[in-house]
């Protein structure tokens, strides 16, 4: 990791010593025993990990992505749907499963062979019974597409051309696809919530989803986005198209900041003019959010 991505991790900021203390112990554990790790979220559930990116960020900050979880935490209630697109390890499908509790439903799909096995632990590990595992990769249309892995797990992703130059692929291997709205049109309920982490494949997931994100307000789903330009750039994408499809079915658009639950979000409709050009995660809603 580079020294300056250190100095910004919020464990870091709070408490530096604590948190060069657990990345040498991260890395030590790992020359000793290659074994998968079990750790504790910080509400109390199990997860399994091997030697991965997200497993590290676990460890160090209680969630690959603390943003994503205060939201997550903040939005969802007792008898809503969360999708969970690209689960991994399947942390956010744990904090939610009690938060939806038995009333609600959780749907987590997640393609990479390698990882999906994790998941399923993790689901069965800590009794979550309204969860719904699918192995299948989200896209725009059903049918079957080459999954790129990557060294990384978290960075695997779809391959949507055969110029698509992605660095560090350990092997690519064929995955059948559906799309959102060809998977949920007999599904009863409202679709709450949708977070998507894709490796440069969120328009197709969107575009997949054109039924679901043409409902009128308060009916539509909430995104939780990936905004990755260089991603996008390296699969043939252009990683504005994301904004551009969302304003295209009236959405606001917001950055999730880190920090209080109350203070993440900032008003973002001029990224459809002024795209952001690093890395964001983007909160999608037909209802004003900012609080």
């Amino acid at each position: 990791m580079r020294f300056s991505t250190l100095l910004n991790r919020e464990d870091f900021m709070n408490n530096p010593l604590k948190a060069i203390i657990k990345r040498f112990i991260w890395r030590t554990r790992w020359l000793f025993n290659k074994s998968p790790w079990i750790l504790t979220l910080p509400n109390g559930s199990k997860i399994e990990t091997a030697k991965l990116g997200a497993g590290a960020l676990i460890y160090y900050l209680g969630y690959s992505e603390p943003e994503i979880a205060y939201f997550v935490n903040y939005f969802l209630k007792p008898g809503m749907t969360f999708v969970d697109i690209g689960a991994h390890l399947g942390e956010y499908c744990i904090l939610s499963s009690p938060l939806v509790e038995k009333s609600g439903k959780i749907f987590a799909f997640e393609p990479n062979p390698d990882i999906y096995p994790f998941l399923t632990r993790n689901i069965y590990r800590n009794s979550l019974i309204n969860v719904v595992l699918d192995n299948h990769a989200v896209s725009s249309k059903e049918g079957e597409i080459i999954f790129q892995i990557h060294k990384e797990a978290s960075m695997s992703s779809l391959k949507f051309n055969t110029l698509q130059k992605v660095e560090n692929i350990v092997r690519e291997i064929h995955v059948s696809t559906i799309n959102l709205d060809n998977y949920f049109q007999n599904y009863e309920k409202e679709i709450n919530l949708i977070k998507v982490d894709v490796e440069g494949a969120e328009t197709e997931v969107i575009i997949g989803a054109k039924n679901l994100c043409s409902k009128s307000k308060g009916d539509a789903p909430t995104w939780i986005i990936e905004y990755n330009p260089g991603t996008a750039i390296s699969t043939g994408r252009d990683a504005k198209n994301i904004l551009y499809l969302l304003w295209e079915f009236k959405y606001y658009i917001y950055e999730l900041k880190k920090g209080d639950v109350k203070s993440q979000f900032q008003p973002s409709l001029s990224f459809i003019t002024n795209p952001p050009n690093n890395f964001s995660t983007l909160v999608a809603s037909k209802v004003n959010l900012y609080l």
